[in-house]
C-alpha cells in the first residue's frame, strides 16, 4: 500500500515541483544519461537514484531526485514517479519508461531516452543559431536607428527650422514619425508593452495556438522548414515509442500531445480515430497533405515487415539532415536580406536628415 504524504511532505513535493521547473535540458540530459549507466551497469532503481542524488550538488535537481527515491521506497513504479512532474519530465519518456517497467528492458529504454533527447537538443541549438544572427542585426539596427531619432534628429531640427528651408518628403515622413514619439513618450512602453502581453496570452490560447501553427507551416520561405521540423518530430516520437515497446494508441496519444502543432495534433487525432477502426497506420497517413506520399510508403514497409517504429526512426534521421542543410542555406540566403533591409532603413534616415542641408547648401552656392 502507497503511503499517504504528511502536509509537511506534500508542502515540500509542491516547492520540488516548482524549483524543478527551472531545471535546464543539459540538466535532464545529464540525468537520462546516468540513468542510462546505472540501468545498463545493473544497479536498482533505489540505489541508482540514491547514487544520483549524493552525486547532484546545489541543484534543484537534487530535491527532484530526493523525491523520487522517497516516492519508489513507498512503493510506486518509476513511471509513477516521474508522473508527477509533468512540466519537468516528458509524458512521451513517461511512457516509454512504463513500457520498458512492463516489458522488463527499462535500460534499452534509458539509451533510447538520452538519443532522442540529444537530438532533440541539437536540433534545437541548430534553429536558435540560425536564427541568432538576424535577431543580433534587428537590435543593432535598432539601436542605431532609436539613437539617430532621438539624439541626432532633434539637433537637425532646429537647424531645419532656423533656415526655413523646404524640406524634402522623405525628411518630412521622418519628423511625422518622431514629432508623436517624443511627445508622448512615456505611452508607447505602456503600449507596447501592452500589445506584447496581449499578443502572447492570445498565443498561448487554444485559438491562438491554431492560428500561430497554422501561420508557422504556411509561410512561404520559412513554411517547408516547419513542416519538416514538426515531421521528423512526429515521425522520431512516434518512432522511438513504437521501438519502445508502447502500445499503438498510446504512441499515438503521446505523439500527439508532444509534436507542437495544431494542425499535426488533429492529424494524430484523425490517425488515432481510422487506427482504432481496424484501418493501417501508413494508409491513415497517406490521406493527410501534411505526410509526403514518400514518407507514408516507407511507413507501409515498415509494417509489412513488422517494424514501423524503426522506420519512423531512420526516416526521421533523413529529415533531421534535411533539416540542418536547410537551415544552412536559409542562414546564406537571410544575411544578405537583412543586411539589405537594416542597411535601407539607415540609409534612409541618414539620407532624410542630410537632405536638407545639401539642398540649403545647393540654395546658397549655387553652381
Amino acid at each position: 500500500m502507497i503511503a499517504t504524504r504528511a502536509p509537511k511532505q506534500e508542502l515540500k513535493h509542491l516547492l520540488s515541483i516548482r524549483l524543478g521547473q527551472r531545471i535546464s535540458s543539459k540538466e535532464l540530459q545529464l540525468f537520462y544519461t546516468q540513468m542510462s549507466i546505472l540501468m545498463e551497469s545493473g544497479t536498482s532503481i533505489p540505489l541508482s537514484l540514491e547514487a544520483m542524488q549524493k552525486q547532484t550538488r546545489h541543484s534543484p535537481l537534487k530535491q527532484i531526485i530526493r523525491d523520487l527515491k522517497r516516492m519508489v521506497h513507498e512503493g510506486q513504479m518509476l513511471s509513477q514517479a516521474l508522473a508527477h512532474y509533468p512540466k519537468l519530465f516528458s509524458p512521451v519518456y513517461i511512457g516509454m519508461i512504463r513500457a520498458g517497467e512492463n516489458g522488463g528492458f527499462l535500460s534499452k529504454v534509458f539509451q533510447r531516452i538520452v538519443i532522442l533527447q540529444g537530438q532533440q537538443l541539437e536540433l534545437r541549438n541548430t534553429l536558435r543559431a540560425a536564427f541568432a544572427y538576424p535577431s543580433i542585426l534587428l537590435l543593432v539596427a535598432g539601436v542605431v536607428i532609436v539613437f539617430m531619432l532621438t539624439v541626432i534628429l532633434p539637433k537637425f531640427i532646429g537647424i531645419y527650422e532656423s533656415t526655413g528651408v523646404v524640406l524634402p518628403l522623405m525628411t518630412r515622413i521622418l519628423i511625422a514619425i518622431y514629432t508623436p514619439v517624443s511627445r508622448y513618450w512615456f505611452v508607447w512602453p505602456l503600449l507596447l508593452g501592452a500589445l506584447g502581453w496581449a499578443g502572447a496570452h492570445y498565443a498561448r490560447s487554444p485559438r491562438g495556438t491554431a492560428l500561430v501553427g497554422s501561420l508557422k507551416i504556411d509561410l512561404p520561405l520559412l513554411g517547408p522548414l516547419f513542416r519538416q521540423v514538426y515531421l521528423e518530430r512526429l515521425l522520431r516520437t512516434m518512432g522511438i515509442l513504437l521501438e519502445s515497446g508502447v502500445p499503438i494508441f498510446d504512441a499515438i496519444i503521446l505523439t500527439r500531445n508532444a509534436v507542437g502543432s495544431h494542425r499535426y495534433e488533429q492529424l494524430m487525432t484523425t490517425v488515432l480515430d481510422d487506427v482504432s477502426q481496424g484501418q493501417g497506420l501508413a494508409a491513415s497517413l497517406s490521406q493527410s497533405a501534411l505526410i509526403p506520399p514518400t514518407v507514408s510508403q516507407m511507413v507501409q514497409t515498415g509494417e509489412d515487415a513488422g517494424a514501423p517504429g524503426a522506420v519512423m526512426s531512420r526516416v526521421a534521421d533523413f529529415y533531421h539532415e534535411q533539416i540542418r542543410d536547410q537551415l544552412r542555406v536559409l542562414m546564406r540566403l537571410i544575411e544578405p536580406v537583412m543586411t539589405l533591409i537594416m542597411g535601407g532603413i539607415i540609409g534612409f534616415v541618414a539620407l532624410a536628415l542630410v537632405l536638407p542641408i545639401l539642398q540649403l547648401s545647393g540654395t546658397l552656392h549655387p553652381s
